[in-house]
């Protein structure tokens, strides 16, 4: 499956529509992966390629999985190191 990703605030979860795998992954917001500098405030969905966009996330800047991928890598997405040096 071909994705678009979408960064939504965390007060904008409540408008998400179609948690269940149809229009919109991950299946649920357990499965939710959250920013962690500051911790919490945002998260990332997303949605087929081939899909329409949803009107929830019309507006918001769409990434590619490799855009996607560079924006996790950066320390705001990145978990703090837990076992240091």
């Amino acid at each position: 499956m071909i994705a678009t990703y979408v960064i939504i605030d965390a007060d904008d979860l409540s408008s998400v529509t179609g948690w269940g795998g149809v229009t919109v992954l991950p299946q649920s917001p357990d499965g939710l992966r959250w920013n962690w500098h500051p911790e919490g405030t945002k998260t990332i969905i997303n949605f087929r390629a081939s899909d329409p966009t949803p009107s929830f996330l019309e507006g918001k800047t769409q990434y590619t999985h490799a855009e996607i991928l560079e924006i996790v890598n950066e320390e705001e997405w990145t978990p703090p190191d837990i076992f240091p040096g």
